[in-house]
């Protein structure tokens, strides 16, 4: 079966950093410029129009993306500091919050999910749909509320062990 394109991108990640174990030890901090080179990101602007160094760095939070799919698989996370100036290696308590993090926008996303279905399906159904209707207060002051579900509170209980 041939790997598609990003698959093959993962197979050279896996070998750069392979080959590069020292950088990508937790705590390790690798530059820009160096996390560039390293990855042979092409096409980078730091300066200029505000569009394209948008899109350089679009394209930068895409590669760290698929890097931490090879990183997860070693219990490892690679986040990027200072509007991705740096990247690095979180310590074992940021990779915790990682994990709190990811947890909580699993229940954000399937109430928003859900709540965006249930209303567009109310709105199509009362022939409503595509028009603005003024939201209560009521449900305005609970839009932000941050309810824990049982699943979530497992998933702090259990990182806290590690």
């Amino acid at each position: 079966m041939a790997l598609t394109a990003k698959q093959q991108r993962l197979v050279q990640y896996n070998d750069i950093i392979t080959r590069n174990k020292k950088l990508f030890k937790a705590g390790c901090t690798l530059s820009r410029k160096d996390f560039v080179a390293l990855f042979a990101i092409q096409n980078i602007q730091t300066r200029g129009a505000y569009a394209k160094v948008h899109r350089s760095n679009l394209k930068l939070v895409q590669v760290q993306m698929e890097i931490n799919m090879l990183m997860r698989e070693n219990g490892l996370y690679l986040k990027s500091n200072d509007y991705y100036s740096s990247f690095s290696v979180a310590e074992k308590k940021q990779a915790k919050n990682t994990i709190i993090r990811y947890s909580a926008e699993v229940d954000i996303n399937k109430y928003c999910t859900t709540r965006l279905e249930n209303k567009l399906k109310e709105r199509v159904t009362a022939g409503t749909w595509g028009t603005y209707k003024k939201v209560a207060s009521g449900i305005i002051a609970n839009m932000s509320h941050n309810y824990k579900t049982l699943r979530h509170s497992a998933t702090i209980n259990r990182v806290k062990n590690y």
